[in-house]
């Protein structure tokens, strides 16, 4: 009997270890204030109104992406004509620079069409991870007259204070 009980507190402690480890794995967050003032001079079109916000999660190498965006004066890219050319992207780079997309985000437009939001969970490369921590990856968004970016901005450790000062000011630019 008693090797049954000691198999089993082996297993119990074998468990728990695994349950600790996963609940001290640290969450690192993200965020992305996209504006067209971001975007690489080489590929701005139309000026738009347009901005978009995103939080983005890392825990381990999965990445989870969670936005939205609002104000587009021109029509979104239609899926159906280029399905090849997602409408939000993820890319390496630095600021300026363009790159081709790593990550392809679901876009689900609200009745307007001018607005949505975007969504993705990503298993990211070490590579990838160390390009997140050192601010080289940008997400941009597209739409069908321009092609390349509408509204862009590096990914970049949170800070609250950021978005606020963003989320403020967009709101003051609104009539």
């Amino acid at each position: 009997m008693k090797p049954i009980v000691l198999l089993f507190c082996l297993a119990m402690i074998a468990c728990s270890t695994k349950e600790v480890q996963s609940v001290d794995e640290e969450v690192l967050t993200f965020s992305v204030m996209m504006v067209q003032e971001n975007v690489a001079t080489t590929s701005m079109g139309e000026i738009t109104p347009a901005s978009g916000g995103a939080k983005l999660t890392l825990l381990g190498n999965e990445l989870t992406v969670t936005g939205e965006f609002e104000d587009l004066n021109i029509q979104m890219q239609d899926a159906s004509e280029r399905p090849q050319t997602p409408v939000v992207h993820i890319h390496p780079g630095l600021p300026g620079e363009e790159n081709e997309y790593l990550y392809e985000l679901e876009v689900k437009l609200h009745d307007e069409g001018n607005s949505g939001t975007f969504y993705g969970t990503f298993e990211l490369s070490d590579d990838e991870v160390a390009l997140l921590a050192d601010g080289r990856l940008y997400m941009d968004l597209h739409t069908h007259p321009q092609g390349p970016s509408t509204i862009r901005d590096q990914i970049q450790i949170y800070e609250p204070q950021d978005f606020e000062t963003f989320l403020t000011s967009a709101m003051v630019l609104k009539p």
